[in-house]
């Protein structure tokens, strides 16, 4: 695990090959906005079948983020806003990288929202 975000952060880190062009060019465009709503879309569909399978199993199942478990214990407006304050962040840092040129800007939102949808689905059996 720690190879592959030390993998991550190289690739993000890198040295922008792309071509500096004179005319200032658009940072948030449909790309960016798409990748920032999919982030947050997904980390939602993640929250949401969490609490969904939390309550239907009535005391049986338990968050499985050793982080993230005390909040899910104490209330949604909690994980809401720790986990909101992660996505600004992410899309933060993917907007500065869009914007200094780094061709890859879309990996870390993209990855951390494809991970939030396989754990939504993951959640999915125990809703159902």
């Amino acid at each position: 695990m720690k190879f592959f975000l030390l993998a991550v952060m190289a690739i993000c880190f890198s040295a922008s090959v792309s071509a500096q062009s004179p005319e200032h060019k658009k940072v948030a465009d449909k790309k960016f906005i798409l990748t920032s709503v999919f982030l947050a879309g997904t980390t939602v569909f993640d929250m949401e079948t969490s609490f969904a399978a939390i309550d239907k199993c009535g005391g049986s199942c338990k968050e499985g983020n050793p982080l993230l478990r005390p909040l899910f214990n104490s209330s949604r407006p909690a994980v809401y806003a720790v986990q909101g304050a992660v996505d600004v962040g992410i899309i933060t840092w993917s907007y500065k990288l869009k914007k200094d040129g780094n061709k890859l800007w879309w990996f870390p939102p993209l990855v951390i929202g494809t991970a939030h949808a396989i754990t939504g689905g993951f959640n999915l059996r125990f809703v159902f």
